[in-house]
């Protein structure tokens, strides 16, 4: 810009007045608050809703541990996909639990890769089963039908992200 005679620099979004000098910028918008995530309340296991016999498989909800299983049923003997016994801690989908002459097969929802976590690994092994680019089976099948429908949707995926990021429960 040129004032007067002489040439004056002037930062964008200023203006310069007559008298050659910057009029001060306007103060920077306020940013708003960050919001702080809730800390997510801790889910209290019902052994009577959140475990349940569904033919060759107990459906639970990721929450379940070894305690519950042989809280609900007595003399159990829980096994990881090894053939390990295992006697406390977490389960994963596709462990086994013997109950009288009885062997089921562990669904936990959300669990899709039998680790016994439910994170994002899961909800992309999701994904590509809705996409057709991996396909689940069995046990692993039944862990991704979280909305309680036996066919794969996004709404199973939208669920199980959301319960990832603390936004909603997983149940029966």
């Amino acid at each position: 810009r040129v004032v007067g005679n002489e040439l004056c620099i002037v930062p964008t979004g200023t203006t310069g007045s007559s008298s050659g000098t910057a009029e001060t910028p306007a103060p920077p918008a306020e940013e708003p608050p960050v919001e702080e995530p809730e800390e997510p309340e801790e889910v209290v296991v019902d052994i009577e809703t959140d475990i349940a016999l569904n033919g060759e498989y107990i459906d639970m909800i990721p929450e379940v541990t070894c305690e519950h299983i042989t809280e609900k049923y007595e003399n159990a003997i829980i096994k990881d996909k090894d053939g390990n016994t295992v006697e406390e801690g977490k389960l994963g989908t596709g462990y086994s639990v013997t109950v009288g002459e009885e062997v089921f097969k562990i669904v936990k929802k959300g669990d899709l890769t039998g680790d016994g976590k439910v994170s994002i690994i899961d909800a992309i092994t999701l994904l590509n089963g809705i996409t057709g680019k991996e396909t689940l089976e069995n046990e692993f099948k039944s862990a991704a039908c979280i909305t309680k429908v036996d066919t794969l949707s996004i709404m199973d995926a939208i669920t199980l992200l959301n319960y990832i990021t603390g936004k909603e429960k997983i149940s029966l």
